[in-house]
């Protein structure tokens, strides 16, 4: 590690246990520090010009709680990283979740026009639910399965970053990570095998 990438961690660290403190001050700085991290996120997922401010306020709270949350004695992952993958899963789960509301809407006009199928029991609409709970107990089991490194190591792995882009965000060889997406692979393996 560098030293201005030591003198920054320690510059984070130090903003953190304040704003943990209770201190405004300290968690604006780190709004402010990471605020390029704010714009790439929503311009990643093309945030419109009017939901950005409703989104920039949502994520402030997501990235708060990074910074209750954020674990200060490991050094694998740094809070920046962290951060951002915490915004992003929120991100993603918004989207998902106003993909699934539209897809209720479209479901609900389907069913609206063709309700005489449900007499035939041919459309059934509880079939979705089912699928999603199964998908929601899916994910659950593999955050159960991995272990903390794991999961961003397979968060950044399904974002398509090859190995050595993650090694590098995380400080690790490329060694290191094939490892883990192996031992990833093998774990999620007896995570579907017991569900089969």
């Amino acid at each position: 590690m560098h030293e201005k990438d030591m003198a920054e961690g320690l510059k984070v660290e130090s903003l953190i246990l304040r704003a943990r403190a209770g201190d405004q001050t300290a968690f604006e700085d780190l709004l402010k520090g990471y605020d390029v991290l704010f714009q790439n996120l929503m311009n990643r997922f093309q945030v419109s010009l009017d939901e950005k401010e409703d989104v920039y306020q949502e994520l402030s709270l997501v990235f708060y709680n990074a910074v209750l949350s954020y674990d200060l004695e490991q050094k694998e992952v740094t809070f920046g990283l962290y951060s951002k993958i915490c915004m992003q899963n929120a991100l993603i789960t918004q989207l998902n979740r106003a993909k699934r509301k539209n897809d209720m809407v479209s479901q609900i006009e389907y069913v609206g026009e063709d309700i005489e199928k449900l007499d035939d029991g041919v459309l059934d609409p509880s079939s979705e639910t089912v699928s999603r709970e199964t998908l929601e107990n899916m994910y659950k089991k593999i955050d159960q399965a991995l272990s903390p490194f794991e999961s961003i190591v397979w968060q950044m792995y399904l974002t398509e970053s090859g190995n050595k882009s993650i090694a590098k965000a995380l400080g690790k060889s490329e060694k290191s990570i094939e490892n883990a997406i192996f031992r990833i692979k093998r774990k999620l393996r007896d995570v579907f095998s017991e569900n089969v």
